[in-house]
């Protein structure tokens, strides 16, 4: 937990750091006071500009890959760990982990990422690597602009899917949702594993369980409560 914590808090840090980079530039070139003072044009500074929000585009879209593959490669070795003392038993906690980490909902989500964000990352790449002439940008601008178009209309493609795909796989998402929407009964912590709508077997029987402990404990305090009333009438008896 405290990796995926760290990990959020780089990536949100890096978003930061492009908006901000980005900004400055932008702002050297297209306002007037500040191009004079700095001297900026836009195939000088923006070029420049462009280049390192591309690799840094091209580095986080392999960073997520690389820790995807990463997080699968650690809960297999984790399985095979767990399932080395689950042998003896037929009921192990191999089944429980295989439960707590569901490796296909990570996988359709970085799927999805791979796929439409892989557009704007391959744009990136070739930019950095194929186009040398720092003049090539201004030359083909309405091309370039256009492309760039339908290039980023693929990012708000993933980002009106993503939402979709998680209310449909992770049932919480969806249980919360649809409380909000006053379509669902009020949300309960519990297992995500399992229907609120349904109780399972275990539920029951350990409800019918507390039900019992609990008929004992009132017998054997209505019991204890008796005893002590007839000593205490004993006691009186024997005084008077």
């Amino acid at each position: 937990m405290k990796r995926c914590i760290h990990l959020m808090i780089i990536s949100w840090i890096i978003f930061a750091f492009i908006v901000v980079f980005t900004l400055s530039f932008m702002a050297l070139v297209k306002i007037d006071f500040l191009r004079e003072w700095s001297g900026c044009k836009s195939e000088t500074c923006l070029r420049y500009m462009f280049r390192m929000r591309n690799f840094f585009t091209v580095t986080v879209y392999l960073l997520t890959i690389i820790c995807f593959l990463l997080t699968v490669v650690f809960i297999n070795r984790a399985r095979r760990f767990v399932s080395s003392f689950s042998r003896r038993d037929k009921d192990g906690e191999k089944k429980v982990l295989r439960h707590r980490f569901p490796l296909w909902k990570l996988a359709v989500n970085v799927a999805t990422f791979a796929i439409l964000h892989g557009f704007y990352a391959f744009w990136g790449a070739g930019t950095l690597i194929l186009i040398k002439d720092s003049c090539f940008w201004i030359r083909n601008s309405p091309m370039m602009t256009t492309y760039l178009g339908y290039i980023r209309a693929t990012l708000l493609i993933r980002i009106i899917i993503d939402p979709i795909i998680s209310f449909i796989t992770d049932y919480q998402i969806r249980r919360i949702i649809l409380s909000i929407l006053c379509v669902s009964p009020k949300i309960s912590p519990q297992d995500s594993r399992k229907n609120p709508y349904q109780t399972s077997k275990s539920e029951e029987n350990s409800s019918e369980t507390n039900q019992a402990n609990q008929q004992a404990m009132h017998q054997r305090f209505s019991v204890r409560t008796r005893s002590e009333e007839i000593s205490s009438r004993k006691t009186s008896q024997e005084l008077f």
